[in-house]
């Protein structure tokens, strides 16, 4: 009789204990939108809550109508209210509280999934902040927002392991890789970025019919959808597939040794190289913004020199590991090598020009002078100004109740503006011809007014190409490790 008591008490106690998932996030979103940025991962995150057996707890930002649809999607949640401050600190002690008192055991699962903006962090800040009530209006350092500290999932992490708890933390924000900060040994950490670098960006690119990126998902979107269509059976599974197969210029980390090891050596050189300019944010210019001497471009130079140099090396120390050929290598260097090119032609543009920062351009017009200050005058599109002058003109004469008097006045207005902007081309070709210096500042500015999507796709090829290299250095490092060992 006693051992039947015994059974049917580890009978119960089993059954009561289950794995948890615990989402927070939503913050800095404005209100006035009636979906967000992070809508489609919540949605996917929602199928896969509903269809396994964990016991789901929700805190994240509403007050949008789609989203809220979302959220009370979550059929299975215990839990489910807007996250702010009071809200992480009591799913923190409520986590803390249940770890204490058993009621997640040895072996047991918490998922910590992190959805939300994320605020870039400083070398001594340790994990970075996302944000939590209110509208963020700085995609990078956040004002008029309340910040959620991620340090503060240090105790969460330390009661884990002391517990034998597997513990998984996947930070989809932007900057997310400063949450590797965290001290963990037996935890499972994956970021959608690293921690210099944006993850939900703009994709200026999608669904362009020229563009090779025009169906690629991002890293946040294959990771939803992979753990939505149950595609794999562990976290680093899902992790190395989604980093492999998505594209963007961001770089999407986790804490294994072979993660650590491959971000040790491809991440700090290419990170300028994964700047960019998008609808919202422009990053390449604060890359370029660093050059604004010859040392300072020379010493670029120099530091691209030996970057060169290493991935050569680690291509041929692959290549003997592994038996594979080095052209993800090549690939990955022809790609920073164009890139380079770009940065280092504007650095020299800039330097030419600061030395007429001051100074202007006279264009002569019936006897009169126009000033122009020279960096506008190099940078000016004229065939663009005619072309649309042109059209306009042609529009106003299509009036057919327009008399000959105001026909001839239309065309004299507009002859005006057309000859000024035609001596000013003429000025300007005259003046580069015979300055191979302001010729090539001319040259590198005309370029990059022209860029359209070009720069763009030039840091998604390294972000996309990096991606390929990373996954061959990963598998030289394979070894048993907390994400493996994360079941989803």
């Amino acid at each position: 009789m006693k051992k039947l008591v015994l059974v049917c008490f580890l009978f119960l106690n089993v059954a009561y204990s289950k794995d948890r998932l615990v989402i927070f996030g939503g913050g800095g979103e404005s209100p006035y939108k009636s979906s967000t940025l992070f809508d489609r991962n919540l949605q996917d995150f929602s199928d896969y809550a509903n269809q396994s057996a964990y016991e789901t707890s929700l805190y994240f930002n509403g007050g949008h109508e789609n989203t809220d649809k979302i959220r009370n999607g979550f059929s299975k949640a215990i839990d489910n209210q807007n996250f702010n401050q009071n809200s992480f600190n009591d799913m923190l002690d409520r986590l803390l509280k249940d770890i204490s008192d058993n009621k997640i055991k040895k072996d047991e699962q918490i998922f910590l999934y992190i959805s939300g903006h994320g605020e870039k962090a400083s070398e001594e800040q340790g994990a970075h902040a996302i944000a939590g009530s209110g509208a963020i209006s700085n995609l990078i350092n956040f004002n008029n927002t309340e910040r959620i500290n991620l340090n503060l999932l240090q105790g969460v992490i330390d009661a884990a392991e002391a517990k034998g708890i597997k513990l998984a933390l996947y930070d989809s924000s932007c900057f997310s890789g400063s949450t590797l900060k965290l001290k963990a040994k037996k935890t499972c950490i994956i970021t959608s970025s690293g921690p210099n670098h944006f993850s939900y960006m703009t994709n200026p690119l999608f669904g362009k019919s020229d563009s090779q990126y025009k169906e690629m998902l991002v890293f946040n979107d294959l990771m939803s959808r992979g753990l939505k269509l149950k595609k794999y059976s562990n976290l680093e599974d899902l992790f190395l597939a989604s980093r492999k197969e998505s594209f963007g210029a961001d770089f999407p980390m986790a804490n294994t040794s072979a993660a650590t090891a491959a971000q040790a050596l491809l991440y700090k050189d290419i990170s300028d190289y994964l700047e960019l300019e998008a609808t919202n944010f422009n990053t390449i210019k604060d890359v370029i913004g660093k050059l604004k001497t010859e040392k300072q471009i020379c010493d670029f130079e120099n530091n691209f020199q030996k970057i060169t140099f290493k991935i050569e090396e680690l291509s041929k120390s692959v290549a003997k590991a592994i038996g594979r050929d080095r052209s993800v290598f090549n690939d990955l260097l022809k790609s920073i090598s164009e890139y380079h090119q770009v940065i280092i032609a504007q650095a020299h543009a800039n330097l030419v020009l600061e030395k007429y920062n001051a100074k202007y351009i006279e264009i002569p017009l019936n006897g009169v002078s126009s000033k122009v200050e020279m960096r506008a005058f190099l940078s000016a599109d004229y065939g663009e100004a005619l072309s649309e002058l042109e059209k306009n003109r042609d529009e106003e004469l299509k009036n057919s109740n327009l008399t000959m008097q105001q026909r001839q006045e239309i065309l004299s207005q507009f002859a005006a503006q057309i000859s000024k902007i035609q001596n000013a081309l003429k000025v300007r070709e005259n003046l580069v011809g015979s300055n191979k210096d302001l010729k090539a500042a001319f040259l590198a500015i005309q370029e990059w007014n022209k860029r359209d999507d070009r720069f763009a796709t030039l840091a998604f090829d390294i972000g996309v190409r990096s991606r390929k290299v990373y996954d061959l250095l990963y598998k030289t490092k394979l070894d048993n490790n907390a994400c493996r060992d994360f079941k989803i």
